[in-house]
């Protein structure tokens, strides 16, 4: 879980230190934004799920914050899937971590 969010704020933080540096081609600006949306989605995921998770006790926590990494996990497995250069990368070398992805 921690992993997911590191790398996703990772990504965000290497789109927007890559944008003004350089003029970018319409391809790495759509990637760019794809990461930060990535991001995006990803905080308001964990925002929208944090009351259950504060409500619930035991087991059923548990199976909470499973299913909140799953579907993080697949969110970025697909997003980073469908990019290339960089970002493609940075997501193969993620899927080598055992304790995350």
């Amino acid at each position: 879980m921690r992993l997911i969010r590191l790398l996703t704020a990772t990504m965000a933080a290497a789109a927007t230190l890559v944008l003004p540096r350089r003029r970018l081609g319409r391809l790495r600006l759509d990637r760019a934004r794809a990461a930060l949306r990535l991001a995006a989605r990803g905080g308001a995921r964990y925002a929208a799920s944090a009351p259950r998770l504060f409500a619930v006790a035991g087991e059923q926590r548990q199976l909470l914050r499973e299913d909140l990494a799953l579907r993080t996990a697949e969110d970025v497995a697909g997003t980073l899937g469908a990019m290339k250069g960089v970002l493609m990368k940075v997501g193969q070398m993620a899927s080598y971590v055992d304790d995350g992805l």
